[in-house]
């Protein structure tokens, strides 16, 4: 475990001297609105909406999954981001995420006392919340963008805590 977490600190060093060294070049567009798909553990999952107008923003994944037989789940997450170090190459941000995992399960009832066509309903709701830094790869002149994100989350209202990563692919407005 201390040798990954020693590797992920070297590997972001690295990228943050490069980021560093690296200057925005001069008249360069600065985009503001972000819109994807994304995934993560403590991000949650879906489709996914970035705002970064200058120095803190806000991202926000959903994701609706509804079957015939009236199951039911929902993704939904908000994550704030301060940005750390940009360059024309990539992006450095650091990451506090929120998220639910809403399920809603039906099943047949049966047995002893019960009606034909009746059902149990069962629900369920995890709640994670994560840190950590994100790195935002930008391609070329293309609008583009790989998404990667790591640190520590709690998961189940912090009945775990352990690393995570997370990931999105945007196109830049």
């Amino acid at each position: 475990m201390k040798n990954k977490l020693l590797i992920i600190a070297l590997i972001a060093i690295v990228f943050i001297n490069k980021i560093h060294a690296q200057d925005y070049a001069t008249g360069q567009k600065h985009y503001n609105n972000y819109v994807g798909v994304g995934a993560g553990f403590t991000t949650g999952y879906g489709f996914s909406y970035r705002y970064i107008p200058e120095n803190f923003g806000a991202m926000v994944n959903f994701a609706p999954y509804y079957q015939k037989d009236d199951n039911s789940t929902v993704s939904f997450g908000i994550t704030l981001l301060q940005r750390l170090r940009e360059s024309k190459d990539a992006g450095l941000y650091f990451y506090f995420a929120n998220s639910v995992f809403y399920k809603k399960e039906y099943t047949p009832a049966s047995g002893y006392g019960t009606y034909p066509g009746q059902r149990y309903v069962k629900t369920n709701s995890t709640y994670n919340t994560g840190l950590g830094l994100d790195l935002q790869l930008y391609t070329g002149t293309s609008p583009i963008v790989v998404d990667l994100m790591g640190g520590f989350g709690g998961y189940d209202s912090f009945q775990t805590i352990t690393v995570t990563a997370e990931f999105a692919f945007y196109y830049r407005l």
